[in-house]
């Protein structure tokens, strides 16, 4: 042995059979800082890595639909660009999605306006500057609650969302020379499914949606989607949770971690938050046992990550 070594220590084994000490080093975390957008509604916020900027979509104090970015400097404090109008219909109190499409080096954004007709916008960052090349007022007629989620290995990015029957559909939007395209809309099927995450799935390159499905006795639920072909393929769906049948699943949030472990969050008994980590093999689904996160109160969950 290599040094004083008391019970309990953690050591390394060296190249030559002796073991050392692995040294401990106590680190606090920095505080960086904060700002905020002035008359902000219902926002989303998405990280670009191609030009290492955060971009936000949001609800300005004209109840328009606008986008900025920020970066990090060094000292852990913000450079805030200049908001960038995309649409001047009223978003007050409506949702947005927003997601990068690193194919193309862009981002994608979607924005609901009051009658439920969406604004899908493309736009490139560089530092904090904002260039929206295109923007679509009607290319999908109807959204309920939805979600965009980026498919890297075909290279799509996919609006998941109820329709006006509340019944669930997937639009894959590609891009080139900085010009959305979109397919058909490909239905799962005539029950009501009110999504309330989607995440890629890097195994089995498949998107995964979670909700409240109808047809699934208003439980709890996920299904897969595979987009890798020319039409977006249905996989099978898997009960959550039997809790709260017929409560606001929508209102729920979905993340995948590094080991490909999918960490659903939704209202439990009476409500009240519950988690749940869910493994996909591609064609089935485990889960993990439930797990209450809160015994008193009732939680919206819009957002999880890991």
């Amino acid at each position: 042995a290599s040094g004083s070594i008391s019970n309990g220590d953690k050591v390394v084994i060296n190249t030559d059979g002796t073991v050392s000490t692995v040294a401990e080093t106590t680190q606090s975390a920095a505080t960086g800082s904060n700002f905020s957008l002035s008359g902000t509604n219902r926002g989303n916020v998405a990280y670009d890595p191609t030009s290492g900027a955060v971009v936000f979509a949001y609800v300005n104090s004209s109840n328009y639909f606008v986008v900025r970015a920020a970066t990090i400097n060094a000292n852990n404090t913000l450079t805030l660009g200049s908001a960038v109008i995309v649409e001047t219909s009223n978003y007050n109190t409506e949702q947005f999605a927003i997601c990068a499409h690193e194919a193309t080096g862009g981002v994608i954004v979607c924005g609901k306006v009051n009658n439920n007709v969406p604004t899908v916008a493309y736009l490139t960052v560089s530092g904090t500057t904002i260039t929206v090349h295109d923007t679509d007022y009607n290319a999908v007629p109807y959204v309920g609650d939805f979600n965009l989620t980026y498919d890297p290995a075909s290279e799509k990015t996919v609006l998941t969302y109820h329709d006006s029957g509340f019944d669930l559909n997937a639009t894959t939007i590609t891009v080139s020379n900085n010009t959305l395209s979109y397919s058909t809309a490909s239905e799962f099927n005539t029950n009501a499914f009110y999504p309330a995450g989607a995440v890629y799935h890097p195994p089995s390159g498949h998107i995964l949606i979670s909700g409240m499905y109808a047809g699934n006795s208003n439980y709890a639920s996920i299904v897969s989607l595979d987009v890798s072909g020319a039409s977006p393929v249905w996989g099978s769906v898997g009960t959550v949770s039997t809790l709260y049948a017929g409560g606001s699943y929508d209102k729920g949030g979905l993340a995948i971690d590094e080991k490909y472990n999918v960490l659903y969050v939704y209202p439990g008994t009476s409500g009240m938050t519950t988690a749940r980590v869910i493994q996909y093999d591609g064609s089935s689904y485990t889960f993990g046992t439930e797990k209450q996160l809160h015994s008193s109160q009732q939680m919206y969950i819009f957002a999880v990550g890991l």
